[in-house]
């Protein structure tokens, strides 16, 4: 005679395989909505600080004190990846100094927007030239001498592609291959693409 389980298990198993789908549509829903809800506290965070616009130049403090702040109020979440911080751009590294500078906001906030971003602007930072370039760029609070000049020392050949803005600072950045981060906007879609479980390790 069959037993009881024999005679359930067909039945048990288009119930397992009908459900499969449904929880697997609900899982991704949920990992959307945490995303979606992520993105939403930094950028609320960022909002706070007296003067920020999107598409502004950050640096590692502030994104170590972002980071800080989503540990106390998220715990250990992708997001405080230590890699991450170090992809920013230091404090001290040239091209923060001349963004923070009076009028290096506005004047290199243009510049970028007319070039493929702020990677081709520190790979100008490397250069005596570039760098007296940006000084006379602020100094006269006007971009487009600085743009031309950027356009002309790095042709379009060998230019940053707006696509990979974060992955690229000119040829000499290309060959280091480290994906750099310039804005808020690079520091969401590079924390939503770090794996949550292996590897991640704890900024603090």
């Amino acid at each position: 005679m069959m037993s009881t389980a024999t005679r359930l298990a067909p039945v048990l198993s288009l119930v397992v395989l009908s459900w499969i789908p449904a929880w697997t549509a609900s899982a991704e829903q949920s990992t959307a909505e945490q995303n979606q809800q992520l993105a939403q506290t930094i950028h609320r965070y960022f909002a706070g600080n007296s003067g920020y616009r999107e598409g502004n130049l950050i640096c590692r403090s502030q994104v170590e004190e972002l980071q800080q702040y989503l540990r106390r109020t998220r715990g250990n979440i992708p997001a405080n990846h230590r890699r991450l911080l170090n992809r920013v751009l230091a404090d001290e590294a040239p091209l923060t100094q001349f963004f923070f500078a009076k009028n290096g906001e506005a004047v290199l906030y243009a510049a970028a927007n007319k070039l493929a971003g702020y990677a081709e602007l520190e790979a100008a930072t490397r250069m005596a030239a570039g760098r007296k370039q940006i000084k006379a760029a602020i100094q006269s609070n006007q971009s487009d001498a600085l743009v031309e000049f950027v356009k002309q020392e790095f042709p379009m050949k060998s230019r940053p592609n707006p696509s990979q803005q974060g992955q690229q600072a000119g040829q000499q950045q290309a060959r280091t291959a480290v994906a750099r981060i310039y804005t808020l906007e690079h520091f969401i879609e590079a924390a939503l693409a770090t794996p949550s479980s292996r590897g991640h390790v704890s900024t603090g």
